[in-house]
């Protein structure tokens, strides 16, 4: 427990940590001092996460003991000097957490608090000291690539794509390394785009190495709120590519029934991606569409336009083709078991896709609902006889009391599935059924009464939540059997079963 007590701050105030000199491993001594926010006695911000608050460790405060989270004394050792003073403001110690008062005054000023700091400190959690460089010494190479090629042509829009045999210069590279950092906790959280950028300079700790914040073009003295920066460049970027396949960057963990719900819970509109956490790691069915094979809608342009009454809503063309009738639960989700084999994951969606399907009811349904779920689970990459070779490898599943007595052998090669494959496909997202009859995967955050569409210009189709208003939520890209490849907007066109819409995006 902690013993020392705050003072009251006054307005325009801010508290100062002023970090004691001690070698590495010493205890952490510090002391508090109250300055002016706009104070000529210069401070270091830390942005850093907090993590569980588990008040674990212990430092010297004002002579008295205190206890703090381990991030926060993994952040003072870092910046601790040796042989001098160092004077930082770090919100665990810095505001008074327990006057919530205070705490919301404190945080109303966070962004002068940022701006003012000689420099924003980053404290990444990692790996042991000295693994952090080859992160470091990638992001340093590529910097000096991209600036290069600004250079040579002149913006980003206008650098071509790499050919092929181009691409193997870089594949001894070590991205792993790259790939740790980047899924580090601090870049999934929405504030620091206003810590950093905000900074009149930040450097990045990291496992025993540090990085130039700009080396990632984050520092920005101009103060945007995170939702506005990530809407404007969402906008313009539609605007300048025409192109949809920025919508397959959304990737919702749950999303509301109804447009009052979504305005109160939700940071950002639905349409528009939160580049801070791609819980996907970016893995999307629709990226550029002259890199995917997908043809849901082929040579057409994304329809696209500002609503003038409301800056956060877009419109988009295209048309409904049908309807979720059923999102299949994870097997963890169903309480049944905590930690699955792959095998298992694929047998629980396996049985609950044969129990719901109706062939009486269905417009459209499967001569082979194996092969189609199989095709489904691989987002399409499959090869001759994957259907039983899906089988056979759930027949190889660990949990060998759990299958059913009269489950099929297969004459297939367990082998031959791709389970990684599959296992990334079906990551974060869930099967489907249609009112159709149609297998799908899509988003996580689906539901029942969700409609299927298509958007023209995107390579992929859509899933949309109807709002009582007739606008629409954007809940994610999905991959729908046999409507990959053209077939919707075939009968589309050629049948007229379907009618064009504006969808409106909330």
């Amino acid at each position: 427990m902690s013993t020392y007590k705050y003072s009251t701050l006054f307005p325009n105030y801010i508290r100062a940590l002023v970090i004691h000199p001690g070698s590495k491993n010493s205890p952490i001594s510090c002391t508090i001092r109250n300055i002016t926010i706009q104070s000529k006695e210069r401070h270091k911000a830390i942005s850093y996460v907090w993590g569980t608050p588990n008040f674990t460790q212990h430092i010297t405060l004002e002579s008295q003991d205190h206890f703090i989270t381990p991030s926060l004394r993994r952040a003072l050792e870092v910046i601790r000097s040796q042989t001098e003073e160092q004077i930082v403001w770090a919100d665990q110690l810095c505001i008074n957490q327990s006057d919530t008062q205070e705490r919301s005054s404190q945080v109303g000023i966070m962004s002068l608090i940022y701006a003012n700091a000689e420099m924003v400190y980053v404290i990444l959690e990692g790996m042991e000291e000295g693994s952090g460089q080859a992160a470091a010494d990638l992001v340093k190479r590529m910097k000096v690539e991209i600036e290069q090629e600004l250079k040579k042509f002149g913006s980003l829009s206008e650098i071509p794509p790499l050919e092929q045999g181009q691409l193997k210069i870089y594949d001894t590279l070590d991205w792993p390394a790259l790939n740790t950092m980047l899924l580090t906790s601090w870049f999934s959280r929405a504030w620091v785009v206003q810590e950093v950028g905000l900074a009149r300079k930040a450097i990045i700790g990291y496992a025993g190495s540090e990085i130039d914040a700009c080396t990632f073009g984050a520092t920005n003295p101009r103060d945007h709120s995170v939702s506005k920066v990530y809407i404007n460049f969402a906008k313009q970027w539609l605007h300048k590519t025409q192109q949809a396949h920025l919508f397959a960057c959304v990737d919702h963990e749950s999303l509301p029934r109804d447009l009052a719900a979504m305005k109160s819970q939700q940071e950002l509109p639905s349409w528009c991606p939160r580049w801070d956490s791609l819980k996907n790691g970016g893995f999307c069915l629709n990226t550029v569409p002259e890199y995917t094979w997908y043809r849901a809608v082929k040579h057409s342009n994304l329809q696209f336009s500002e609503h003038s009454e409301d800056l956060e809503s877009i419109k988009v063309g295209g048309f409904v083709f049908d309807a979720i009738s059923r999102g299949f639960e994870y097997i963890e989700e169903s309480g049944s078991i905590e930690k699955p084999s792959p095998q298992l994951r694929m047998f629980h969606v396996y049985l609950n896709l044969l129990t719901h399907i109706d062939r009486s009811r269905f417009v459209h349904v499967y001569d082979d609902p194996l092969e189609a779920l199989a095709s489904t689970c691989n987002a399409g990459f499959i090869h001759d006889n994957h259907g039983i070779d899906c089988l056979a490898y759930m027949n190889t599943l660990p949990e060998k009391h759990i299958l059913p007595a009269d489950l099929p052998q297969s004459s297939g090669d367990p082998k031959e599935f791709d389970e990684l494959s599959a296992e990334t496909t079906i990551a974060r997202r869930r099967v489907f059924i249609t009112t159709k009859g149609y297998i799908g995967i899509g988003p996580k955050a689906l539901l029942k009464g969700d409609v299927c569409c298509i958007l023209f210009g995107a390579s992929v189709p859509y899933i949309l939540r109807p709002l009582e208003d007739d606008s629409y939520l954007l809940v994610g890209e999905c991959y729908v059997q046999d409507i990959m490849l053209r077939e919707a907007v075939d009968m589309y066109r050629d049948e007229q079963e379907f009618e064009e819409c504006e969808f409106l995006l909330r």
